[in-house]
């Protein structure tokens, strides 16, 4: 499993075609997309989006402004681009 302070991969595949970033409901972890890898084709790699203030981010502010969600993803947007990619935000 690859993983930043923000991102979990539960397993990288350098050749995938495309990136499913996942984002928790709110209270949510990243631990609950971590099964759906299994479910996946080879040519899409699972990324789950870890918000501070929860689980391995605990110690970390929560953010409470989209503006800061924002500002967080543009840190990594190199990341994120590298490949073609879908959000898939649960509510």
């Amino acid at each position: 499993m690859t993983s930043s302070s923000c991102f979990i991969q539960p397993n990288t595949k350098p050749n995938a075609l495309l990136r499913l970033i996942c984002f928790p409901y709110a209270g949510g972890s990243a631990a609950i997309f971590k099964h759906w890898q299994r479910f996946l084709p080879e040519t899409v790699e699972l990324v789950c989006f870890q918000p501070p203030g929860r689980s391995t981010r605990i110690d970390e502010t929560p953010l409470d402004h989209m503006a800061l969600l924002i500002d967080e993803l543009m840190q990594h947007r190199t990341f994120i681009t590298a490949k073609s990619y879908v959000f898939l935000v649960t509510v």
